[in-house]
């Protein structure tokens, strides 16, 4: 079977989408993960969600050689008016090409409306035949689900096939402040996720920066081992925001940027991480 290895377009942040799959191309990636995040796109508006401008980025996409699988357009499911904006969203990543839209899910005080709003979006996922990933927070407290047991418990309440999880190990890691192995903690969620994020984080004396897939502290070594013992298939995204960083307690800093990394470097840098994995999933 074919494993869809993506690449998430906020390796690239900073730069033009034209360019930014272009690039994805020249790096050896086959699919990529477009975001459509407001957290780190802040110009990002409903509008920003329309079916025309769908059919934009897509033409960009396919001029790159590149498909999609899966749309990163997290939010908080749990706000009033959530179930609109995410069923657009959905229409947006079912016009682009993409089969799962991955998204967060919320915390424990919005509980009541979250599971409210998720009962629209399953019914929704089934008549447009698309999938939504609940991905595990990086930082934050109080969430509904925050490691591999709380997701398999989440997604069971909710009872949809069409609700599964997009497990991210380094959300693990950090959302728990490095108590969670995710080594151990994503095999709770294997028989319920849809999707990876793979992420990779080296510490340093000011915080814990983004780093290539298999050179930092996720040990994916042991990960992928386990997939490929298992022989399980799902399909995964390196998610790198290179431009951003945690700090020393484990805060997600997404105000104060630096400055975009060459285009060649993170060019280098996708490609070896693309490199790692493949060669990790090779089966002897």
């Amino acid at each position: 079977m074919n494993q869809i290895i993506a690449v998430n377009t906020l390796a690239y942040h900073g730069y033009e989408l034209a360019e930014v799959f272009e690039n994805i191309s020249k790096s050896g990636a086959k699919y990529v993960e477009p975001v459509f995040i407001k957290t780190y796109y802040h110009e990002l508006t409903e509008e920003s969600f329309s079916l025309s401008n769908a059919k934009e980025i897509k033409n960009l996409i396919n001029n790159a050689g590149l498909t999609v699988h899966a749309i990163a357009a997290h939010m908080d499911l749990g706000l009033e008016n959530s179930s609109e904006m995410f069923l657009r969203r959905m229409d947006f990543g079912k016009e682009i090409g993409a089969s799962i839209i991955n998204t967060n899910a919320t915390v424990k005080q919005n509980e009541k409306v979250f599971y409210t709003n998720i009962e629209k979006i399953s019914k929704y996922a089934e008549d447009i035949d698309i999938y939504v990933g609940l991905e595990n927070p990086g930082a934050g407290e109080n969430n509904i689900f925050g490691n591999g047991e709380e997701g398999v418990e989440l997604i069971k309440r909710i009872g949809s096939e069409r609700i599964k999880i997009n497990y991210d190990f380094a959300n693990a890691y950090m959302y728990s402040k490095a108590m969670i192995k995710p080594e151990d903690d994503f095999k709770e969620a294997l028989p319920y996720t849809i999707h990876f994020h793979l992420k990779d984080v080296v510490k340093y004396k000011d915080g814990f920066y983004l780093t290539k897939i298999g050179a930092g502290i996720i040990n994916y070594e042991a990960i992928f081992g386990e997939l490929k013992n298992l022989d399980i298939n799902i399909p995964m995204s390196i998610e790198l925001p290179l431009r951003f960083k945690w700090d020393l307690k484990y805060n997600f800093i997404s105000d104060k940027l630096n400055a975009p990394l060459p285009i060649t470097q993170i060019n280098s840098i996708i490609s070896d991480s693309l490199e790692y994995i493949n060669r990790m999933l090779i089966k002897s």
